[in-house]
């Protein structure tokens, strides 16, 4: 159990990057202090953990008998244990917290930090933290949402959204706020699965729906005509 103490700094140091990668996302006083509190008793405990760690290796020198060898070595896989439980809950709030706000940095912070952690319960035969894939997937395209959130105004003032990579037109095109004046744009979009997602948006106008169930795209033409079903049976 010895070799497991670097494993565990890895995992404590992986987590206080992914809260401080939060924290500057994040412009919530109150969460700040909350994150503070964490990072400090993590801090705490792993300190408190390298000191058993070489007062016990210590001693293991000095012990002549096999027990208590094997005792001082449970001790400090208790100790290990209580640690990696600490960075379980400390992640599991911090998934949470970083949902709210989510940057590049922070999840990936994130990711090698329960990577790490994972690592250590493991070793210890226990059941790793399991952040499905979907976690991430969802942060991520909030991160995109908002940056085109970010300029909408302007490339609708301008009344020009081509200069938007492809993925932004597309999450603009399923954005529940996009205004019906931006999908008419968006309609005549040079990309089929942009103008898919437009015949699908609650938004968009029955002038585009009809525009849309005669396009050349099979699947665009199929969706329009199911949402003017839709539309047209209310």
């Amino acid at each position: 159990m010895f070799f497991l103490l670097p494993l565990i700094g890895a995992a404590v140091g992986a987590t206080i990057g992914a809260i401080i990668a939060d924290d500057w996302a994040e412009s919530d006083r109150a969460e700040a202090r909350h994150h503070k509190q964490m990072e400090n008793a993590l801090t705490n405990k792993y300190s408190n953990l390298q000191k058993q760690y070489y007062e016990i290796a210590d001693k293991s020198k000095e012990l002549a008998e096999e027990q208590n060898k094997k005792l001082a070595a449970k001790s400090l896989e208790n100790s290990y244990l209580d640690l990696a439980l600490e960075l379980s809950c400390s992640l599991f709030v911090l998934s949470q917290d970083i949902s709210k706000n989510p940057s590049y940095e922070s999840l990936i912070q994130f990711r090698e930090a329960v990577q790490q952690t994972n690592q250590v319960l493991l070793k210890l035969n226990k059941q790793p933290i399991c952040i499905s894939q979907d976690y991430f997937t969802k942060n991520f395209a909030e991160i995109e949402r908002k940056k085109v959130v970010g300029v909408k105004s302007e490339h609708i003032n301008n009344n020009d959204v081509s200069k938007l990579e492809v993925k932004h037109r597309k999450i603009l095109a399923v954005d529940e706020n996009t205004p019906s004046e931006l999908l008419f744009r968006l309609s005549t979009d040079r990309s089929s699965e942009v103008r898919k997602l437009v015949a699908k948006h609650p938004n968009t106008s029955i002038d585009v729906l009809e525009k849309l169930a005669k396009s050349k795209n099979l699947e665009v033409r199929i969706t329009a005509k199911k949402s003017l079903s839709l539309k047209c049976s209310c």
